[in-house]
């Protein structure tokens, strides 16, 4: 049998040259074929269902001798429509308009602009308008706490703040007249009624409170001290601080 090597050497002798050409020949069915390129990377990952996905990325090239690319990635789910003024949200990539703004009730609610300036709501509850058209909220009222609340200033009573064409007013304080203010309420207020001598403004007392009780006409109201000679059960009821002989001094 014959014997096949790698490569065959033929020697070729040439008349007039001074020695011999060794000419090396490959024979190419006795090399052995090497493997294909690596396979193609695969495709692109799908896009944000929010924005609807992209399409799947194009398969990889192959390689000289290699296998073929690799497969396109699946694109992403498309997302939910966007929601139009006057829906409710809780974030403004979820509306039309991209303002998602806070109204009287506490919730959301998507606005043809951004409604979150001081008095404004897009609700229609808040402004007497159209849902989702921002607007001034309704003069007198605050549903959405942005004034100031009512507050005690000594005896006397700074109203709480209202609403008035986009902006926000303070009344004048309020003179809680015999009583001081209680700045236990919520929010603070004038009492109206007492059961302690402190709940009556400067120069007043409360009726019907102590042992003997105070005189007065009607308990647990609050009224003014007394002048020298008034009769009287206790010295809180005199304006000197002092009742003898159940008379003011």
């Amino acid at each position: 049998m014959r014997t096949r090597t790698l490569a065959s050497l033929t020697l070729l002798a040439s008349v007039g040259l001074t020695g011999c050409e060794l000419i090396a020949s490959v024979d190419h069915d006795l090399i052995t074929g090497q493997g294909g390129g690596v396979a193609g990377a695969g495709g692109g990952t799908g896009g944000t269902p929010v924005t609807g996905g992209m399409g799947g990325g194009t398969g990889g090239t192959p390689a000289t001798g290699g296998m073929g690319g690799g497969t396109g990635g699946t694109g992403g789910e498309g997302g939910a429509p966007l929601k139009p003024d006057g829906a409710p949200c809780t974030a403004a990539g979820e509306c039309e308009n991209g303002n998602c703004d806070t109204i009287g009730d506490g919730t959301k609610m998507c606005c043809d602009v951004d409604c979150s300036g001081t008095c404004q709501s897009c609700a229609a509850a808040d402004t007497g308008g159209t849902n989702g058209t921002c607007a001034d909220i309704t003069t007198g009222t605050d549903p959405k706490a942005d004034c100031n609340a009512a507050t005690c200033n000594g005896d006397d009573l700074t109203p709480a703040e209202s609403c008035d064409a986009g902006a926000f007013v303070a009344p004048a304080d309020v003179d809680c007249v015999a009583y001081s203010c209680d700045t236990t309420a919520s929010p603070d207020a004038c009492f109206t009624t007492c059961t302690a001598h402190a709940n009556c403004a400067s120069g007043n007392y409360c009726v019907g409170i102590d042992s003997p009780p105070t005189l007065g006409t009607t308990p647990n109201t609050c009224t003014a001290k007394k002048a020298a000679a008034d009769a009287c059960n206790q010295n809180i009821e005199c304006i000197s601080g002092t009742c003898t002989a159940n008379l003011c001094i």
